[in-house]
């Protein structure tokens, strides 16, 4: 099946949840907050923490816990540097006036913050792991689907469904095509059975697939069968025709022995389009009556 190219949203969303390994989580976030501070530290902004606060979420957002918390830890000490009155000496713990429950209520912003936004993401990277899990059983159950709706249910080899799906595999190359028909199909039905009908098309199926290969054979409609062969050599064909006649199978009935025979249509060549190789069915199609019309003639 054709693989669709991922679309920009669909890129962004794997990127947003890409598991990072810790060490890059935390390198990001030391760059992001340090490049934050740096901005806020050299243009003096009056209210740096508005700015800290949103590297605080993004880091939350992108890495969860593994960004988070270094980024709370980041500006936290940058909030305790800015409150602080001695830190023209270097001293971050010194505090005056409301600056201390200042200091309090970042921190509390800060500790809720993170909080908040890492267990968010905790939960959506979850809920998306598991739409992930969800998507590829359901992908793998639709080409189950698909794999079962190319399968012949009673006879186990491939439909025309099968087929359409494998014409182009099958161009320029040299084919046998092999065109087979159930002798008297109709009169085992009517004399023994369609229990009985439908256990020489599952023989015959199980038999074609073991002569000629499973993923060569197909069900072609009601009692025809077809085989389609690439580069296989004419002593090779005719071994393995031998070996459809000899090995015919039989099904009893009431202590009667049932010999199942088969009249065959068989054509060779190089087809280059579709409708080359619908000629070839056709013509073995052809060939597989003209053998059924001597049969009946020969009575």
């Amino acid at each position: 099946m054709k693989k669709t190219e991922d679309t920009p949203r669909k890129k962004s969303l794997i990127f947003l949840h890409h598991d990072f390994k810790l060490w890059h989580a935390f390198t990001i976030t030391v760059i992001v907050m340090s490049a934050l501070i740096c901005f806020v530290y050299f243009c003096n902004i009056p209210n740096p923490n508005m700015i800290l606060i949103a590297g605080l979420v993004v880091c939350s957002a992108f890495f969860g816990f593994a960004g988070g918390v270094p980024a709370a830890i980041i500006m936290l000490g940058y909030t305790l540097y800015f409150f602080s009155a001695g830190q023209k000496d270097g001293q971050f713990m010194v505090f005056v006036g409301n600056n201390l429950s200042k200091v309090f209520v970042s921190i509390f912003g800060i500790v809720v913050d993170m909080l908040f936004v890492c267990l968010l993401k905790k939960n959506e990277s979850a809920e998306y792991h598991n739409v992930e899990e969800l998507t590829k059983e359901l992908r793998a159950e639709n080409e189950r689907l698909i794999a079962q709706s190319r399968i012949d249910a009673l006879t186990g080899i491939g439909n025309r469904l099968a087929l359409r799906d494998r014409f182009d595999s099958y161009l320029s190359h040299n084919l046998s095509v092999i065109m087979i028909d159930v002798d008297n199909f109709k009169l085992i039905n009517d004399n023994y059975g369609h229990i009985k009908g439908d256990e020489t098309l599952k023989m015959t199926g199980e038999l074609l697939a073991r002569v000629f290969g499973g993923e060569n054979c197909y069900r072609y409609g009601g009692d025809e069968f077809l085989v389609i062969i690439k580069e296989m050599s004419v002593g090779d064909r005719e071994r393995k025709m031998k070996t459809l006649n000899d090995e015919a199978p039989f099904f009893e009935n009431d202590g009667e022995r049932i010999a199942i025979g088969y009249s065959v249509g068989c054509v060779e060549g190089v087809i280059s389009t579709p409708t080359e190789l619908r000629k070839l069915l056709n013509a073995a199609d052809e060939k597989m009556y003209e053998m059924k019309n001597i049969k009946k003639a020969g009575r």
